[in-house]
């Protein structure tokens, strides 16, 4: 008698059926990203010269590179922002780099003119830097490549030597 071949598994092509992610945990990250437990880390983009030489012109003339704490016992962290009252640039910056935020600022009066801040952090500013530093010229040149010297590429997991 011939034995039925392999049962074959529903959704086995799906890429997380070899894993223990279940479905409704992808259902879940897909509907609520910041949700916890899945993590998934927007990576910035690759940019040409073009775009990265315009990128540091906006982080030259309107920018800040800084080690920032959001908390008083947290660790410091890399930021790299631009604050502009045009949110069409920088709604252009967040397409561009792939990744970040963009957010409102407070006015304190009035008559002030509502300001908007693009935000980038830690892993997603390094990259970001790495691509732009060769452009920029003030100060902040400096700053990028001291970041650079500090944060060398990282090791993959279990990775020994």
């Amino acid at each position: 008698m011939n034995s039925p071949g392999p049962v074959e598994r529903q959704g086995a092509n799906c890429p997380a059926a070899s894993t223990n992610i279940r479905p409704w945990q992808i259902a879940r990250a897909f509907f609520f990203p910041g949700w916890p437990g899945i993590v998934v880390y927007r990576n910035t983009n690759q940019l040409n010269d073009v775009d990265a030489a315009y990128i540091a012109g906006l982080i030259d003339g309107e920018g800040t590179v800084t080690l920032t704490r959001k908390h008083r016992n947290e660790n410091r962290q890399l930021a790299v922002t631009v604050s502009n009252t045009d949110s069409d640039l920088l709604e252009y910056l967040l397409d561009t780099v792939g990744a970040g935020k963009i957010t409102g600022k407070r006015t304190a009066r009035t008559h002030h003119t509502p300001s908007f801040t693009y935000a980038l952090y830690n892993r997603q500013a390094l990259s970001l830097l790495q691509q732009v530093t060769p452009f920029l010229r003030t100060y902040k040149a400096e700053r990028a490549s001291r970041i650079h010297l500090r944060n060398p590429p990282a090791k993959p997991r279990g990775f020994r030597k």
